[in-house]
């Protein structure tokens, strides 16, 4: 396969070993991030793409959603020294299986990227609520109230 792809399987399986083991030295999950046995996943689903020379369509599937919902499990990757590795190297994952879904079965780059579009929009969703609670986010409201004067005045 493309030495990119394996390079960046290395990188996350070297942070899924760091993950377990940070999981297993505090005796829990931290709250952030992969748990260990979602890392663990991670690797199997991926695991496939680096041993094969040709891999089948449901193979490539099955790891682009696990390499874009262990993304998502990050609520802030910035904040996790494993974060922003992980995540960069998820994100050439995904760039590689879904063009290697699309040349295998055309037509199939707008499921891919509204999967992630939805996964994207559920993380930030989950974001916003961790960040402010349940309180009235006053910079939402005036955008919303100064877009609806927009239309008002320019209609």
């Amino acid at each position: 396969m493309v030495q990119a792809t394996e390079t960046s399987f290395q990188i996350v399986c070297r942070h899924a070993e760091l993950i377990k083991a940070r999981e297993a030295q505090l005796g829990a999950y931290p709250g952030d991030g992969p748990t260990s046995q979602q890392a663990s996943a991670l690797v199997e689903a991926l695991r496939p793409i680096s041993e094969a020379e040709a891999v089948l369509p449901s193979i490539l599937l099955t790891a682009f959603h696990s390499a874009v919902d262990a993304e998502m499990t990050w609520l802030f990757p910035e904040r996790d020294p494993f974060g922003l590795p992980v995540t960069a190297a998820l994100r050439e994952i995904q760039n590689f299986t879904g063009k290697a879904l699309e040349a295998a079965m055309p037509g199939t780059r707008p499921g891919l990227e509204e999967y992630a579009s939805l996964a994207v929009v559920a993380n930030a969703a989950r974001r916003t609520e961790q960040l402010h609670g349940n309180r009235i986010i006053w910079r939402l409201v005036l955008a919303r109230v100064l877009y609806r004067i927009g239309r008002f005045l320019s209609g």
